[in-house]
């Protein structure tokens, strides 16, 4: 069997702080603007927050949350380690196109 990675979803400081402190491997951070995704029961947390975060903890931080290709360069700008992207991509007319364009800002 491979190697098994823990995730924790997490929407502030404190819980980010206590998934990493139990032992996760990387955080889902979010939602981080608004989204119709997936009811979370929590406001935007915004690009702040995702900055106190990074600061808080060390281990990778996967934002999700209303991310678009226009969006994403500021959320890997603010400390996310990477994107979760769902809208946006299923909505896409080249699915393929939009997922390499945002790949090629990620390594610029």
């Amino acid at each position: 069997m491979g190697t098994k990675l823990v995730g924790i979803s997490t929407h502030n400081v404190e819980q980010a702080r206590a998934a990493e402190s139990g032992g996760a491997d990387y955080i889902g951070f979010g939602p981080i603007f608004g989204t119709w995704t997936k009811q979370t029961g929590y406001t935007p947390r915004g690009l702040a927050m995702l900055s106190e975060v990074r600061q808080a903890i060390k281990v990778p931080i996967i934002a999700i949350g209303g991310i678009t290709e226009a969006n994403v360069i500021q959320v890997w700008q603010s400390g996310a380690d990477g994107a979760a992207m769902i809208s946006d991509l299923l909505h896409a007319e080249d699915i393929v196109g939009k997922a390499s364009r945002i790949l090629a800002r990620h390594q610029g």
